[in-house]
């Protein structure tokens, strides 16, 4: 089935997709956190969620996102946290530069070794890119 043919995806069709304001476009590009779209719909808030429908809602570019991840000290938040155990993408400094990573359920698995915090935020946004659209 096409994600266009999902309940949600013809609910949501249904509204029009109503324009997400950019911060929160940046906001769920960032955190992975749902919840402003999952809103726009209540009674299908907790049903799974079909993430190609991000197509539909995410209009901001890979530089917007890219300049907003620098202005809010994306990547020292994640060097600063990564001895938490949570879910998610995070990097540690390396003898030759970062570690970028994916953690799922305490375990790391698509380390990445990188020279530059550029490169680090490269992949992050291809990371999100890939989940998002």
């Amino acid at each position: 089935m096409s994600y266009k043919d999902h309940p949600i995806y013809k609910a949501h069709e249904r509204i029009g997709f109503p324009a997400l304001h950019e911060w929160t476009q940046l906001r769920i590009m960032m955190t992975g956190d749902l919840e402003p779209i999952r809103a726009l719909i209540p009674e299908l808030r907790n049903e799974p969620f079909p993430h190609a429908l991000l197509y539909e809602y995410i209009t901001i570019t890979k530089e917007e996102f890219k300049s907003h991840l620098k202005l809010v000290n994306f990547l020292e938040e994640k060097l600063r946290t990564v001895h938490n155990n949570g879910d998610g993408f995070w990097a540690r400094v390396h003898p030759e530069g970062f570690d970028f990573f994916e953690r799922e359920r305490g375990i790391e698995t698509n380390h990445n070794i990188v020279h530059t915090a550029d490169e680090v935020l490269d992949l992050f946004i291809a990371a999100q890119w890939e989940y998002c659209k």
